[in-house]
């Protein structure tokens, strides 16, 4: 489905109206940004209603209403945790990646920020904390990884991974999605 955009620029928001393209069906559902400001990046997913190719969020039946609250919810926590996860410090080199995970496994955000505090917690200053999403080259599986790296590795390196792994382990029964503590060796930029 090809998108336009026009927007409007107030000094505190953004507000975009997408239009289909010509010749595109209708009811067919599109994820639209609604407001979008400094602080907060809020979707809800609205049905194209008619040939006047415009959304409208008043238009919305109950049902849509309800989905596009808690669609608009789910979106404000995954990014109140990366924007706390950012103050932890952790890098994402692909942050795209690691947002669109986490909102696909929103049951995965609790357990998530306890395990980044507990790796923060023990590895302290001397380590680098990089979260990414692992895609797996020979079959398809992806899954999110907090890489662990350092100047320099000592012995009780792996054992202490364990130990952070051993206290959120247990919680990731009955998740949607999986989250790996480990390291690639690779030295902290």
């Amino acid at each position: 489905m090809a998108l336009t955009s026009s927007a409007v620029t107030s000094s505190d928001a953004i507000y975009s109206d997408y239009r289909s393209s010509p010749g595109e069906s209708v009811g067919a559902p599109v994820r639209k940004p609604v407001v979008r400001s400094a602080k907060q990046s809020v979707y809800s997913l609205s049905i194209l209603r008619g040939p006047s190719d415009r959304f409208d969020l008043a238009e919305l039946t109950p049902y849509e209403r309800s989905y596009s609250s808690r669609l608009s919810q789910v979106t404000l926590r995954v990014e109140a945790l990366l924007s706390w996860l950012q103050s932890v410090p952790v890098a994402f080199p692909c942050a795209a990646d690691v947002r669109d995970y986490v909102l696909r496994h929103e049951d995965m955000v609790d357990l998530v920020a306890s395990a980044c505090q507990i790796a923060s917690t023990r590895f302290g200053k001397t380590s680098r904390l990089y979260l990414e999403v692992y895609h797996d080259p020979e079959i398809e599986d992806e899954y999110l990884t907090l890489y662990i790296r350092q100047k320099e590795y000592d012995a009780t390196f792996l054992d202490q991974i364990g130990a952070v792994r051993a206290e959120y382990e247990e919680n990731l029964a009955g998740k949607s999605g999986w989250f790996l503590v480990t390291t690639d060796f690779r030295p902290a930029r």
